[in-house]
């Protein structure tokens, strides 16, 4: 007899067992992305932190060059033989005294709030002892370092307020300041909350330098916190009465200008007028005082030609 041949699989068990080959496949595939996505992913945050890190390394190291620039402006604008401190940190802030000014600095209140690096946990002990000198420049050395965004925040705005609290020709480096922190908080959301002390501060710069608008706008972005709700109504209160008393006094100085103006232009008419009238009056005159001829008769002329 004759051997049976093998029995053949089924067509549809074929199928199957390659669709299956293929499902495997394609999830060994998708496994193999997945793995290579999450290490891209940890890669690319790992760049976007770092990024970051030197964003703030370049945002200290531009103030801190902007500093520089305007201290070495200052000693370069000195006159001769003035009795002027010198002019770096330390020394302008040992002779400081808060100015005397609509502004109560006694009220301004450098940190409201618990900080949260360590290091100015330090600074706010040292500041509290008015040693301001070694708190600038322990400032600029933490500044120039990595920090986070909260404690870089926070820095900012102590270097703020002690420059504003050093005279009047530091309130712009003052709002430089306050401009970097503004920064920091449009790029990071998480930073909101220290909006309303970054505006009062700036508020306060603006209203020392006589920018009463600027101030106004700052102390209203900062009226609607708790912390400085009440101080901050106070100061917009009082800019729209400045702001109110100057619009009263430039519109009494347009209309007394106008009516001297006036005036001076009818003085002007009027002695025109009077230097303008004896000609006038020869002109008129002149047709009248010329010998009239009279013309002779026609029969007069004809007698003479015969």
């Amino acid at each position: 007899m004759l051997p049976e041949p093998p029995s053949q699989m089924p067509l549809s068990d074929l199928a199957a067992t390659e669709v299956l080959a293929m499902v495997t496949q394609l999830k060994q595939e998708r496994d193999d992305w997945q793995q290579m996505a999450l290490r891209y992913k940890e890669d690319f945050d790992i760049q976007t932190r770092q990024l970051r890190e030197f964003q703030d390394i370049c945002f200290a190291t531009q103030a801190e060059l902007e500093n520089e620039r305007l201290l070495r402006r200052s000693q370069s604008t000195k006159p001769d033989g003035s009795q002027e401190c010198d002019s770096s940190y330390a020394t302008s802030c040992r002779s400081v005294h808060p100015s005397v000014s609509t502004i109560k600095d006694s009220e301004v209140s450098v940190f409201p709030a618990p900080t949260i690096s360590s290091d100015l946990k330090i600074i706010e002990h040292l500041f509290g002892k008015q040693q301001h000198s070694i708190v600038l420049n322990e400032l600029d050395h933490l500044l120039r370092g990595s920090l986070s965004a909260e404690a870089r925040v926070e820095g900012l705005l102590l270097k703020s307020a002690l420059l504003r609290l050093a005279g009047s020709e530091w309130l712009y480096d003052a709002l430089a300041q306050c401009s970097e922190a503004l920064e920091l908080c449009d790029r990071l959301s998480d930073l909101e909350a220290y909006l309303p002390k970054i505006q009062y501060q700036r508020g306060l710069c603006y209203h020392r330098l006589s920018m009463v608008s600027q101030a106004k706008a700052a102390f209203k972005a900062a009226k609607d916190s708790d912390l400085y709700s009440d101080t901050a109504f106070e100061y917009v209160q009082a800019c729209e009465e400045v702001d109110h008393d100057t619009k009263r006094r430039s519109a009494f100085d347009e209309r007394r200008n106008y009516s001297q103006d006036y005036l001076l232009h009818w003085k002007d008419m009027e002695a025109k007028r009077t230097k303008r009238r004896p000609t006038t009056q020869i002109i008129k005159l002149l047709p009248t005082s010329k010998t009239s001829r009279l013309s002779l008769p026609h029969r007069w002329k004809m007698t003479k030609s015969v």
